[in-house]
């Protein structure tokens, strides 16, 4: 019961995205939208912002995990097709939240999967934690600056041509600090 309650309640969240603004979303609407009482949405969730958050994980979790590739690029560009068919909800999230919030939680999200790819490729080197995390930071600012982006550019981009180049980019970049912090650490 308690897993279809929050289905309820993320399915109704979704469908008030597609029509309206996040910012102008509140707990009473969302409630009276699921036919719950205001104590039930509470059990779940302490305000909207953690339900937009479970909101995202949950969409992306279900969209990443039906691909069982965990290459960057093929995740990239099946998140990168899902905000363009899901393009009203986007730009009613984006539009909403402050850049701080967004890039926050696009920061946080991706950090476990870069770092796990860069502590891969990494493994025979000598390499320190801290400069495998200076490492992501970098990608992850690089990747925040694309998304936004491909969010003013309206999602018309060429997403296969764009993430093959970034990603290429990305891996010269990779493979590169890594050669040089691993010099640097013999020395």
């Amino acid at each position: 019961m308690k897993q279809q309650t929050k289905k309820i309640i993320m399915l109704s969240f979704k469908n008030m995205l597609e029509r309206m603004p996040f910012d102008k979303i509140t707990v009473s609407a969302l409630v009276r939208e699921c036919e719950i009482n205001h104590n039930t949405f509470y059990y779940y969730y302490h305000d909207i912002y953690q339900l937009l958050d479970e909101w995202i994980e949950w969409e992306l979790d279900r969209s990443l995990s039906e691909n069982g590739n965990r290459r960057l690029e093929d995740n990239l560009k099946k998140l990168l097709y899902k905000c363009r068919d899901n393009g009203k909800i986007i730009y009613h999230i984006f539009g909403s939240l402050s850049r701080d919030h967004l890039e926050q939680y696009l920061f946080t999200t991706t950090n476990g999967a870069l770092y796990q790819q860069i502590y891969e490729k990494a493994r025979d080197k000598k390499i320190s934690d801290v400069n495998i995390q200076n490492i992501t930071d970098f990608c992850r600012y690089a990747l925040m600056g694309y998304f936004l982006r491909f969010l003013w550019n309206n999602m018309e981009e060429d997403i296969e041509n764009e993430v093959d180049n970034i990603a290429h980019m990305l891996d010269i970049f990779i493979e590169n600090s890594i050669e040089e912090f691993s010099k640097r650490q013999l020395s």
